[in-house]
């Protein structure tokens, strides 16, 4: 589980077998610690999944770790697993402001309503394209 507190500290605890608390390890954690690498940023909104999570700035930049396999973080695929947060590279520009994380896959919506879709689904058939909501 990963909560923020304040917008510049976020705090995670519970499993961390794939990284999904983002302290730099697979360590379960009993009772809440910081997720020192977002310290520099302002988060004002994080997600927490079974495996993996995600984190987003104030200024619109989006962060995940966690369980990374068939490119679910958006990072390069030939990383299994990321224990820190990383930025996701392919959204560099664009003001994120709503995400959402699943086992497989990854959602984001930017300021101007456009839809990010990217990992794969449980039947393989992919997020393979972003496309503008129908607003």
């Amino acid at each position: 589980m990963a909560t923020p507190l304040r917008a510049t500290a976020v705090l995670a605890w519970g499993s961390g077998e794939d990284g999904q608390l983002g302290m730099g390890g697979n360590e379960e954690k009993d009772w809440p610690h910081f997720v020192e690498a977002l310290g520099p940023y302002a988060v004002t909104a994080v997600v927490a999944g079974s495996r993996n999570s995600l984190a987003i700035c104030d200024d619109g930049r989006l962060f995940t770790w966690g369980w990374n396999q068939r490119g679910t973080l958006g990072h390069p695929p030939e990383t299994k697993t990321e224990s820190s947060p990383g930025p996701v590279d392919a959204l560099a520009g664009f003001k994120i402001v709503q995400a959402a994380i699943g086992g497989w896959h990854c959602l984001a919506v930017d300021d101007k309503g456009r839809a990010y879709a990217w990992g794969t689904s449980r039947s393989r058939s992919g997020a393979r394209s972003s496309s503008k909501s129908g607003k």
